[in-house]
């Protein structure tokens, strides 16, 4: 299914999807095999123009560093949590980038990939605090 997401900058990115099947009831990501389950492995790649990984970029900094993405599969509930996973935060330039979300079958003996989301993924920046395209700060608020 083709969504349009959009992300928020100089926050932590986290998006639940929940996959149904179509009678409604909840997709169920585990095989059991010999009695033992396993749970489908889950991808969320977003990408810039020329197929490059989304990049965190730092005003006034040189330094850039690939946004990493950890997707969680919760077995039987259908549902996958899709997490920005940067110690520094979430800090891509703001623009329109590509985004996939698929998972690869456990117990497949051929790599067979099933493709939930794609489209487009807008990174903003309307937080307040960032607005000038600052940089992530340390610490919190002083008293």
């Amino acid at each position: 299914q083709k969504v349009k997401i959009k992300a928020l900058r100089g926050q932590k990115f986290e998006l639940v999807v929940t996959v149904k099947n179509s009678d409604g009831s909840a997709y169920d990501f585990t095989d059991t095999d010999g009695g033992v389950t396993t749970s489908d492995s889950g991808y969320f790649q977003v990408f810039a123009s020329g197929g490059l990984a989304l990049q965190n970029e730092y005003s006034g900094q040189t330094v850039s560093d690939a946004v990493e993405w950890d997707v969680r599969v919760g077995g039987a509930d259908g549902k996958l949590t899709i997490t920005s996973t940067n110690d520094a935060g979430f800090w891509p330039k703001p623009g329109t980038y590509r985004y996939s979300l698929f998972t690869e079958r456990a117990g497949s003996t051929a790599s067979e990939l099933d493709y939930w989301l794609h489209g487009d993924f807008v990174v903003i920046d309307d937080n307040p605090a960032t607005n000038l395209g600052g940089i992530p700060t340390t610490g919190g608020l002083s008293e």
